[in-house]
């Protein structure tokens, strides 16, 4: 999401508004938003770290409810899906999906990183090579 807002595929307004509602988890996010959060950018880490924690707070509730059953491997659906935040998740994806990852320019960052790593992994396959000729 936050490629999306530097690319200028995604506002920072729609990222607020996907985001804003987990900050309802703990009432005192809300308020230190307010006064932390002045810059864009400040705005952008507070709502995704909060986020990120509260995401993982529910994703290790659920999984101690069912905690039996995972270890049983009888635990039938995802365990992200079942959060009470999931929609946040689905709706992320589904718009980074859509806004973020088929951009132009994250397209050619991708396909330029794919290309180096090509590259260095043909050359360190020679080099071992190289040392396994006897």
């Amino acid at each position: 999401m936050e490629d999306g807002i530097d690319l200028g595929s995604f506002s920072f307004s729609d990222f607020e508004k996907l985001l804003k509602p987990i900050l309802k988890v703990h009432p005192h996010h809300s308020e230190e938003y307010r006064q932390v959060a002045k810059l864009g950018t400040q705005k952008v880490s507070y709502l995704r770290s909060k986020t990120i924690f509260v995401l993982v707070k529910e994703c290790v509730e659920e999984f101690l409810k069912h905690e039996d059953e995972f270890l049983a491997g009888a635990y039938q659906g995802s365990l992200v899906e079942s959060i009470p935040h999931a929609d946040v998740i689905k709706k992320a994806k589904k718009s980074g999906a859509k806004q973020i990852y088929h951009h132009p320019r994250k397209q050619y960052g991708e396909t330029a990183a794919f290309e180096i790593i090509e590259g260095l992994a043909d050359e360190f396959a020679e080099d071992s090579c190289d040392d396994l000729v006897v």
